[in-house]
């Protein structure tokens, strides 16, 4: 399992942050609050974001961090070195 304070970030050095109160996107190379998120183990599902929300997946390509409930299911390969590969679901449409 992964837990704790979680950052996801690209090869070329972008980090996913929030934007917007609630929009999710991989912007810029620094390490801000902006980009750490919180699996808090407290049965819901997914991350809460550093603006408090949980994210959700909304559409097939619209995923947020802007609810107080729902949220993804993530699952999570380890592929060592502190790298991990993650899918996100949670869709239901």
């Amino acid at each position: 399992d992964v837990s704790g304070t979680i950052t996801l970030k690209l090869q070329d050095g972008r980090y996913m942050k929030v934007f917007n109160n609630d929009g999710l996107r991989f912007h810029g190379q620094t390490l801000d609050d902006k980009a750490k998120f919180t699996d808090n183990c407290d049965k819901s599902k997914g991350w809460h974001g550093p603006n408090g929300n949980i994210m959700n997946t909304y559409y097939i390509n619209d995923v947020k961090c802007a609810g107080p409930g729902g949220g993804v299911d993530l699952g999570v390969m380890h592929l060592g070195g502190n790298w991990i590969k993650l899918t996100i679901s949670g869709y239901q449409g």
